[in-house]
């Protein structure tokens, strides 16, 4: 099962220095947040893509 990582940051946003430590670093960790969910989204359609498929 893989939980996406905007339901992670709303509970890892509730940590007082998470929070902190998240809005220090700003668009860096914005960006390393984006770059995970999509490497995360393009797994899953991957994985979907080979279900079902044989090989050539």
């Amino acid at each position: 099962m893989t939980i996406p990582f905007e339901t992670l940051r709303r509970k890892w946003m509730k940590d007082p220095k998470f929070r902190a430590e998240y809005e220090r670093i700003g668009p860096g960790m914005e960006l390393a947040f984006e770059l995970a969910e999509k490497a995360r989204t393009t797994r899953l359609r991957e994985d979907n893509d080979d279900q079902g498929s044989e090989p050539a």
